[in-house]
């Protein structure tokens, strides 16, 4: 959950980096919201993507129209979340069946969708 009150909750994200796959990129940014916790990736390709506009004001500031973000499905083992309080205010690791409890239904649908069984 964003320290915001706009689309609070969300996937972490971050920018691919020189030198990085999506999937390091994946790795580096779940490493930065939660700490470094025992987790499983299921595979080396992202399960799905959106896109979306950024804001006027952030269009200008960033020199792009908006971003890409890819979704990697990943299991979490054991291991104590450390929150990055800088980021973020509270974090959900969630199954496909709860996604209707934190997105808005468009996107709930979509996360359900790309999410298996």
């Amino acid at each position: 959950k964003r320290n915001r009150s706009d689309h609070e909750w969300q996937f972490p994200q971050g920018k691919l980096l020189d030198g990085e796959n999506f999937r390091t990129t994946a790795e580096r940014v779940i490493d930065r919201a939660v700490g470094k916790t025992k987790r499983w990736f299921l595979g080396n390709a992202p399960i799905g993507h959106y896109c979306y506009e950024y804001p006027s004001a952030v269009q200008q500031q960033r020199g792009n129209a908006g971003a890409k973000v890819f979704f990697y499905r990943a299991q979490l083992y054991t291991g104590t979340v450390k929150l990055n309080t800088k980021l973020y205010k509270d974090y959900a690791w969630i199954a496909r069946d709860e996604v209707y409890e934190y997105f808005d239904k468009d996107t709930a649908e979509y996360l359900h969708y790309i999410l298996p069984e």
